[in-house]
């Protein structure tokens, strides 16, 4: 898979063309991914050029755990109690944002979005928590974030989509062959990013 091509604002496009526009209620919600889109592109080819071949070469000699559930059943306090475990890696939120420059630049800008969470006192809405980008993340977003079209998450901004998105990419029903493959592609790719 080439990962350089297409790019991230040519999906982001082709996304809201093949569902016909994004929601208004979203429309909010477009300004930061554009941004992050334009303003992160030159990272993220030059992370490509100094990790893939590092992360597609990379084994996986673990088998990594699952934490399934309903919406506000508690797998994200599950989740942060196992991460409490040294033995457990994770993704945090950081690298949930921004999968396509984790490596190159969290280290950089993970303490400027902490200062920033904590001076404006940012909530996350989901958990109804004080935002901390050094949370655990949540991998099917993560896909959606990295302009994945097999992204679970993508009805957040075309409602339209969520039936299918959910039953192909979450349940796996309806779904063909290779796209299955090409979603373990893209999902294991990730995987293999996070520490």
């Amino acid at each position: 898979m080439h990962r350089f091509f297409p790019l991230p604002l040519f999906s982001f496009y082709k996304m809201v063309r093949k569902n016909g526009g994004i929601d208004p209620s979203k429309l909010k919600n477009t300004p930061p991914w554009l941004l992050k889109i334009i303003l992160f592109e030159p990272i993220r080819w030059i992370e490509l050029a100094l990790y893939d071949q590092k992360i597609s070469q990379h084994q996986i000699e673990k088998s990594p755990l699952f934490i399934l559930g309903y919406y506000r059943s508690g797998t994200s306090y599950l989740h942060q109690c196992l991460v409490q475990d040294n033995r457990f890696g994770y993704h945090s939120n950081y690298q949930m944002v921004l999968p396509e420059i984790m490596l190159s630049t969290e280290k950089k800008l993970l303490p400027i979005f902490e200062l920033i969470c904590r001076i404006f006192k940012l909530k996350d809405s989901v958990h109804r928590v004080p935002l901390s980008f050094r949370f655990p993340g949540e991998e099917d977003a993560t896909m959606t974030t990295y302009l994945d079209e097999k992204g679970a998450q993508w009805g957040y901004f075309f409602p339209g989509m969520m039936n299918e998105q959910f039953s192909k990419y979450v349940l796996f029903e309806n779904i063909t062959k290779s796209e299955l493959e090409a979603w373990k592609d893209s999902f294991v790719y990730l995987l293999k990013k996070f520490p």
